[in-house]
């Protein structure tokens, strides 16, 4: 069922669009605007500023959401008075969700090998094989295309990341290897550059959720019970390369972090970084 269209929805995907938001983001805040006006029934044009902290405090203290929704919300209905309806009310200016602090789960090595392996389609395999191998986002590895491949140098260009960034990452030879065999022998026989394009789609990729669902079935099978999502493979690949040694700095390139904080996280969750820790506290502890 289609959400009904109002001129007031249609300004806001058209500001949004002038300022360059991604689909899932104009989604996710048209959501917000609607939610709002689901629950009073009426357009937000119409509600005063009372009305609006009144329904904030509803997310956050009845419907207690967790705070990585209520940001959403809040961006949502903060642009939506702010550049759409051109209202700067003044509660858009103390509104903070905060952050929570939460470890991601991350797959072992040999858990990455087992999942992979037990999911049937050959093009939903290689998508995740090329998203763990290359620290990417799935969004990334979607749009991979032919002449992103560069053999020489072995590097493979990462176009539109985050924020729109291009970024250049290494690219291992058994990978290379993986995506040449893919491509003479397993991607869908269509016209056009895309590694992973849809069904008989030129210069569109495979649905993101399709391969979640390929996932989530291999994830089953192989008894792995961890809260894994496809970013979760990105996250393994970050933690493996710091247990395997490699910089900080060096992890932080390939991920494509703009700050080292970002990518400091992954410190925390190496397995080699805990054991060093527990043999040093055992140290101290047999000193006693």
């Amino acid at each position: 069922m289609t959400t009904p269209t109002t001129p007031l929805r249609e300004k806001m995907l058209i500001d949004m669009a002038l300022a360059d938001y991604k689909q899932s983001t104009k989604k996710l805040y048209v959501s917000a605007a609607k939610g709002m006006a689901d629950y009073y029934n009426r357009s937000p044009e119409f509600l005063t500023e009372d009305e609006v902290k009144h329904y904030l405090l509803y997310l956050k203290d009845e419907r207690k959401l967790a705070k990585s929704t209520l940001r959403q919300k809040y961006a949502g209905i903060r642009f939506l008075f702010r550049n759409t309806l051109r209202k700067p009310l003044g509660v858009f200016d103390f509104l903070k969700a905060g952050k929570e602090r939460r470890l991601p789960d991350v797959l072992s090595r040999d858990e990455v090998s087992r999942s992979i392996a037990l999911v049937k389609k050959p093009m939903y395999a290689m998508v995740l094989k090329a998203t763990y191998s290359g620290g990417l986002r799935i969004s990334e590895t979607l749009n991979m295309c032919s002449y992103d491949i560069d053999r020489e140098r072995m590097f493979m260009k990462v176009r539109l990341g985050k924020n729109s960034k291009d970024r250049y990452v290494p690219l291992s030879p058994t990978l290379l290897a993986e995506l040449e065999r893919y491509w003479r022998y397993d991607r869908p026989k269509v016209a056009g550059t895309l590694f992973f394009p849809g069904r008989n789609l030129v210069d569109r990729s495979v649905s993101p959720e399709t391969v979640r669902k390929a996932y989530r079935s291999a994830l089953e099978v192989a008894g792995i019970t961890k809260k894994i999502a496809l970013h979760s493979l990105r996250h393994s690949l970050a933690t493996h390369l710091l247990e395997a040694g490699v910089s900080l700095k060096s992890v932080q390139y390939i991920l494509g972090h703009k700050h080292l904080t970002t990518t400091l996280i992954y410190a925390h969750m190496t397995d080699a970084g805990l054991e060093n820790l527990r043999i040093e506290m055992d140290k101290m502890a047999s000193d006693l």
